[in-house]
């Protein structure tokens, strides 16, 4: 399957859930609400099963990276064992450039944008 952003993956779902929330609902709730209450309940396993077996590029990388931070509310000493766990669980391969699994190069890297 092709990469999609978490966000992209998000509002795939919140589309197909607007029909269900209008048969029950009076309104439904804005994306971000539905995005809080998403990952609350299910966290980011199913949007990693979407993109299972992807040999990431440094974009796409750095999507999965500032959706783990500002989401995911991690910080960057935890990249190292979620990008393990990226690649042991769901085959998600990060690009071969020096020091992309580290905590330094994300930080210099963010530091830029």
């Amino acid at each position: 399957m092709p990469f999609i952003t978490f966000q992209h993956f998000v509002q795939q779902h919140f589309s197909a859930c607007k029909t269900e929330y209008a048969t029950f609902l009076s309104h439904f709730p804005s994306i971000e609400k539905y995005k809080a209450d998403y990952l609350a309940s299910h966290g980011f396993n199913d949007y990693f099963e979407a993109i299972k077996d992807t040999k990431l590029t440094e974009n796409q990388t750095y999507s999965i990276v500032t959706v783990y931070l500002k989401e995911g509310r991690r910080k960057l000493s935890d990249l190292p064992a979620i990008f393990g766990s990226l690649e042991r669980y769901y085959n998600i391969s990060l690009p071969v450039i020096e020091g992309i699994a580290t905590p330094d190069y994300w930080h210099n890297r963010m530091s830029l944008k």
